[in-house]
Parts: C-alpha cells; sequence; structure tokens
C-alpha cells in the first residue's frame, strides 16, 4: 500500500473588525412651532429672545434644513442687552451618549464680549458648562457640527441649556438639530479580533483553526449633523 503525501496549505483570514452603530434618541430639528414642545425660553433682559432665524429674516447659516433656532442681537435698537436661555425638557441620559448639534456663532469684536454657553443640569437650577464660544467666530459662516460627551451623566435625567448673554448690539448664535446619539458598539468576532489561519491536511481533509490576537480593531459610527 502507497503512503500518501502529506501537504499543508495555511490560508490566512482577517477578520478582525468592529464597528458602532448610533441612534438618535432625543431630536430637535426647530422646524416647527417655537418653543418646541417642552422647550423654555427664559429672557433676562429686555433684549431679543430665542426664536426662529425667519422672524429677523436671517438665513439659517448652522448648515442645517429649515428653521434654526436663533438669538439675533444685531436685531437689537443698540441700547438692549441680550441675557437669554434656551432649555431643552428633561430627558434620561442613555449609555455611550453624545449632545449633538450643529450651529453658527458669530461673534462681534466690540465690547462687551458676548458668550454662548451650552450647559447641563441634573435639577434645572444649578448648571454645569460643558461649552464655552467667545472671542471669536465658531461655525461662521456655513456652521459646524458638535459634539460632546454626555458619559458622566450615564443613568441621569437632565436639561440642556443654551445660554447667550453679555450681548448688546451684536450678531448671533443660531442653534439646529440637536439631538442625543446613543452609540452602540458591535464587537469584533472577539474581544482582541481574530487572526483565522486555516492549518488544512489535505491528505486527510482535515483542517484545523488557531486563533490569535489582530494588532488592532476599528471602530465606526454614525451621527446626524
Amino acid at each position: 500500500m502507497r503512503a500518501m503525501a502529506s501537504r499543508i496549505g495555511i490560508v490566512p483570514v482577517a477578520v478582525c473588525a468592529s464597528a458602532a452603530t448610533a441612534q438618535v434618541v432625543f431630536p430637535e430639528d426647530f422646524n416647527g412651532t417655537f418653543p418646541p414642545t417642552g422647550w423654555t425660553v427664559v429672557n433676562n433682559a429686555d433684549g431679543p429672545a430665542w426664536q426662529l432665524n425667519t422672524a429677523t429674516g436671517r438665513e439659517n447659516d448652522t448648515g442645517g434644513d429649515g428653521t434654526a433656532a436663533t438669538i439675533d442681537s444685531d436685531a437689537s435698537t443698540g441700547f438692549n442687552v441680550e441675557d437669554c436661555e434656551l432649555i431643552s425638557p428633561p430627558f434620561a441620559v442613555p449609555e455611550n451618549a453624545f449632545l449633538e448639534f450643529a450651529h453658527s456663532f458669530r461673534w462681534h469684536f466690540l465690547p462687551p464680549d458676548e458668550q454662548a454657553d451650552v450647559d447641563i443640569s441634573i435639577d434645572g437650577e444649578i448648571w454645569t458648562n460643558l461649552a464655552n464660544y467667545s472671542g471669536g467666530d465658531d461655525g461662521y459662516p456655513g456652521g459646524a457640527h458638535k459634539s460632546i460627551d454626555l458619559g458622566a451623566y450615564a443613568g441621569q435625567t437632565v436639561q440642556i441649556r443654551f445660554h447667550y448673554y453679555d450681548a448688546n448690539w451684536d450678531w448671533w448664535w443660531q442653534v439646529d438639530n440637536v439631538g442625543i446619539i446613543q452609540v452602540t458598539e458591535i464587537p469584533a468576532v472577539s474581544s482582541w479580533g481574530l487572526l483565522i489561519t486555516a492549518l488544512a491536511l489535505l491528505t486527510l481533509g482535515t483542517m484545523v483553526m488557531q486563533a490569535r490576537p489582530c494588532a488592532a480593531t476599528t471602530r465606526a459610527a454614525a451621527a446626524s449633523s
């Protein structure tokens, strides 16, 4: 009986990959009645308050479609001061959540130095600053997309505030497409990823699978802007 020659075929197949899905759990595009249901406008001064950009004939410069929430200091008479808050309704922050929005902040070089704050509160009274825009344009012209990690607030009920103040006949701040984005990881084949090497023992019709860690994994997330 003749012995069969043994041949080994080695076939590496890289299958390490990871990805993520993103779900908008709290969307607001400001394309309806203003303020939207559950949102509150608090005007602390005598200047223009938050309203839709169409109220003053200003175009939506955020990059979003339709209308945008706008506080337009340039629409003031010149003697008014702007200090106005746009406050979201309370919402629960899920795991892996990010605050996303588009905006256009046009800054005026003359004093006072107008401020645009994005704040968060767990009780509606004490506010913690998440972002501040001042001292220069941000997102003007054409708009900019912003993303703020809310991981520290996961599991809590919060409100978001867009606060424009220290303004006197300056320019404007527009906000659009506000959303809380929950990112869910889709794990790779294993936490290390896999590099599968198939050892095909052709003479025996046998295949042996070996797993080794990948050099790196990748992550992709989609978010609306």
